[in-house]
């Protein structure tokens, strides 16, 4: 079941940097958070690309992040199930989408 979210919420926007091959870009997510300091959903700020197929996608892997967490996982749970570069589970992301998680990750400990 989903948790709802609450009228007025504390937020934070984070920047972050994406190296995909020759490719480095900037982004800035905005994430709201439950009373208790949960994170309660994720979306896509500035972007480098503007209009662009991987904007569309991140757009909606926020939608799906945002809705995994309002129904109870949690964003270790998260990570967890997303890729790794490595077979190490603390190995850098192996996507955007796992990157925007790692952001989120220091301010949530469960």
């Amino acid at each position: 079941m989903r948790e709802h979210l609450p009228n007025r919420r504390e937020h934070d926007v984070i920047s972050f940097t994406w190296t995909w091959g020759d490719v480095t870009s900037e982004w800035l997510i905005s994430v709201s958070r439950y009373s208790d300091g949960r994170v309660a959903e994720v979306f896509l700020g500035e972007s480098p690309k503007r209009g662009s197929e991987l904007e569309s996608l991140l757009q909606d892997g926020c939608v799906l992040i945002s809705q995994l967490l309002q129904r109870g996982m949690t964003l270790a749970e998260l990570r967890k199930s997303l890729g790794r570069e490595g077979i190490r589970p603390d190995a850098p992301a192996g996507s955007i989408l796992g990157l925007i998680v790692d952001q989120m990750q220091p301010s949530e400990s469960t």
